[in-house]
């Protein structure tokens, strides 16, 4: 599911976030991929029972918090038209910048 994920994210991506459309897929994306990230290292601080490698669990909370402001932002994105879009696209790219850098 994993390379499901990361070949969406591949085939979605854009040097910018452009329409509203194309952005709410990106974001999807991009929080899938995020989401797997987190399971993925939640179990590997379960299976090595070592829940003290700050390293770890601070990269698991960035995901999570990056993947919980993108979903609040597509929240809105749901709702919004293309002059809406045009308002809060800055903000939506740089939000979704910075939730990509996290996930690298």
């Amino acid at each position: 599911m994993e390379a499901t994920t990361d070949l969406k994210v591949a085939q979605t991506s854009r040097p910018v976030i452009d329409s509203l459309e194309n952005s709410k897929e990106e974001f999807k994306a991009l929080i899938d991929r995020m989401n797997n990230d987190v399971q993925s290292l939640s179990q590997q601080v379960r299976m090595a029972d070592d829940s003290s490698d700050p390293e770890v669990i601070g990269r698991i909370n960035k995901l999570k918090l990056n993947s919980k402001q993108l979903q609040d932002l597509l929240s809105k994105m749901e709702t919004m038209d293309e002059t809406a879009w045009e308002v809060a696209r800055p903000a939506a790219e740089l939000a979704y910048e910075k939730a990509s850098a996290a996930s690298q």
